[in-house]
């Protein structure tokens, strides 16, 4: 009985930790986290914060993304496109928790020049293994700024 309660015991506690490290709630990305309305060419300070990360691992860095409503955002498997925004290092316990973004002119069309998007951050340990991630709850707004002309579909 002993020995079965001890292996119930490891096996819960493997369970816990391999569950905590994998688990949404490590990153979260505060803002833009939706409704925000954002201008193309503006820069625009992302945030994110780090809510926990196991003791024994180092932190590594940080990739920023976005992606948008549409078509183009979309490959031909039906998978959201992520574009990089940036990817930051981390010290060993933090991580930088700001970034200033160049907002970047996304309209498509002229008929709908307003364009709802979200950012997803990934953040990896100093061997590179993914300790979380997290994106925006809901879509924020781009306008597009009257002096950038909109980029022609790939």
């Amino acid at each position: 009985m002993r020995k079965r309660l001890g292996m119930l015991v490891a096996v819960s506690i493997f369970i816990f930790v391999f569950a905590g490290v994998a688990s949404a709630g490590v990153v979260d990305v505060v803002k833009p986290n939706g409704l925000e309305s954002l201008t193309a060419g503006q820069v625009y300070k992302v945030s994110i914060a780090v809510d926990s990360i196991p003791t024994n691992v180092g932190l590594g860095k940080y990739n920023l993304f976005y992606s948008c409503k549409g078509n183009d955002y979309i490959d031909e498997f039906g998978k959201r496109i992520w574009k990089a925004i940036t990817t930051r290092p981390c010290g060993f316990f933090t991580c930088p928790s700001k970034y200033q973004w160049e907002v970047p002119n996304v309209q498509v069309k002229i008929s709908k020049p307003v364009r709802e998007c979200k950012v997803k951050v990934q953040l990896f340990d100093i061997n590179g293994n993914g300790l979380g991630s997290d994106i925006s709850d809901d879509w924020f707004f781009i306008n597009p700024y009257a002096g950038v002309p909109a980029p022609l579909p790939e």
